[in-house]
């Protein structure tokens, strides 16, 4: 019995430094993390207006219309704990900021639990936030648990395609019309609104502190897709907003119902606005908030 127990001792010991080795040294491929990690360390002190999210900021949200000064740190398939991870590492090294901005999906994204329905796109962005950044992930517990996430995403992560690539100032440009295809738009359910309150408001402090204006906008979606929209799901947004300016400010507007953003010709796909979208509503953002 003691001689089976020391073999499995043995097991888990060897299993343990195989998994550091492989976190440790697999190389880290360059993409838009890469690039926007060292974009903030060399310009860190010129950045005054953020944009932060996930593609809705990324592709959908033109930088460019906020000026030099603005830079683009939205990374498609952000859930709200990783902006409020990064903003805790990066708030005090941007001396300069004087706003950030963050587009909030209608459905506050769904992938924002670790289950086995979401497993491999969780570790994915386990992988790349705590390589690239830093930035580890309270939910899960550390060891071997947390060792063996960052390992199982590491190496779907080096597998997986490079996404779509930015430009200069973190911007992703999609110059193409959706073409009707059809996919839902589900409500958020109470979790994520509970979460979403949760994230938003301890972004909202730690902003408040510094006197750094938080805005926070929900971007239009087709004309076809309005009437998909359940009253809960409405209301639930502008609950979010009320919840977290009970505590500290928070500047918000949805443009669900904006008729400027109706066309279909403005969107890359059914929830993405392209380029030409992108544009129209940071100028319009622009203006509506005095940016």
């Amino acid at each position: 019995m003691g001689r089976f127990v020391r073999d499995i001792l043995i097991t888990l010991a060897i299993g343990a430094v195989l998994l550091v080795a492989a976190d440790l040294l697999c190389p880290l491929p360059e993409c838009n993390y890469s690039t926007k990690a060292e974009y903030l360390k060399e310009h860190h002190g010129e950045i005054k207006t953020l944009v932060i999210g996930h593609s809705l900021g990324e592709a959908g949200f033109n930088t460019h219309v906020l000026g030099d000064s603005a830079y683009c740190f939205a990374m498609s398939g952000r859930v709200l704990h990783f902006d409020m991870k990064l903003m805790e590492r990066y708030l005090p090294k941007l001396e300069n900021l004087s706003a950030v901005v963050l587009p909030l999906h209608y459905n506050l994204h769904p992938y924002s639990r670790f289950d086995d329905e979401t497993i491999q796109y969780t570790k994915e962005y386990i992988y790349r936030y705590y390589r690239y950044y830093g930035v580890r992930i309270d939910t899960l517990p550390y060891g071997l648990i947390y060792r063996s996430a960052i390992v199982s995403g590491n190496f779907h992560h080096v597998s997986t395609p490079e996404p779509e690539p930015c430009d200069e100032i973190g911007y992703t440009k999609r110059d193409y019309v959706w073409d009707g295809e059809e996919v839902g738009s589900n409500p958020p359910n109470q979790l994520s609104v509970e979460q979403s309150i949760e994230y938003l408001t301890a972004m909202a402090q730690m902003l408040n502190e510094r006197g750094i204006r938080f805005i926070v906008v929900v971007p239009p979606f087709p004309g076809l897709y309005m009437d998909r929209f359940t009253d809960d799901g409405v209301r639930n947004l502008q609950l979010i907003a009320d919840s977290v300016n009970k505590h500290y400010p928070m500047e918000y507007k949805s443009y669900l119902a904006d008729t400027l953003f109706s066309s279909d010709s403005l969107y890359s796909n059914w929830n993405h606005l392209n380029h030409r979208g992108a544009t129209m509503f940071a100028e319009r953002v622009k203006e509506d908030f005095g940016l």
